[in-house]
């Protein structure tokens, strides 16, 4: 089993973790479809920011625990080169799922997602203050509209999921690596 891990290219090994990431993430996502209803149109900010945060130590945890792995295959040894290379992989792999998961999430599985989001842009624009005109309030909703559109939001997700991961992996990557020392 040791000289399996050990045979194992950076992405080879990464692709288990990505995987791993990108299931987490859409287990994530399915929970929250059970927060109840009333939580979600009160405090739907509250909701996002914890969402986030549980995102973030997930993608934390899986990480380190993705570099530590290969280390200790390595008989304790890892760049920092190579951790931030297995982030990246893994944040590649990660995103390429979420992008094919997403759509089947946002069109399929809960189609009132945007629906929700844009009613409750309508209602924050028609409450605000100063009080906006119905032109104004319709060219900022066409533009959340391109916005929420998988036309721009997939690409940006998989970019931003790819530098997040990338620079989450920095730090951990700083703080697994050891390098051998060189005989001379």
């Amino acid at each position: 089993m040791s000289e399996n891990k050990n045979s194992q290219t950076l992405f080879q090994a990464s692709i288990y973790y990505g995987v791993l990431l990108a299931v987490i993430g859409i287990m994530l996502g399915i929970v929250n479809l059970f927060v109840p209803e009333e939580i979600t149109r009160k405090s739907p900010t509250l909701v996002g920011l914890v969402t986030f945060i549980i995102s973030i130590l997930i993608t934390v945890y899986v990480l380190f625990t993705a570099i530590k792995s290969r280390k200790e295959a390595f008989g304790g040894f890892i760049s920092f080169g190579q951790g931030v290379n297995m982030s990246f992989w893994i944040g590649t792999i990660y995103a390429t799922i979420n992008t094919i998961w997403s759509p089947i999430y946002m069109y399929v599985i809960n189609p009132n997602i945007l629906k929700d989001a844009m009613n409750q842009a309508r209602l924050q624009m028609e409450n605000a203050e100063p009080k906006l005109t119905d032109e104004q309030i319709e060219i900022q909703m066409k533009m959340i509209d391109f916005f929420m559109s998988p036309y721009f939001n997939l690409p940006i997700g998989f970019i931003f999921i790819i530098i997040f991961t990338v620079l989450t992996g920095l730090i951990v990557a700083g703080i697994l690596q050891k390098e051998k020392e060189h005989p001379f």
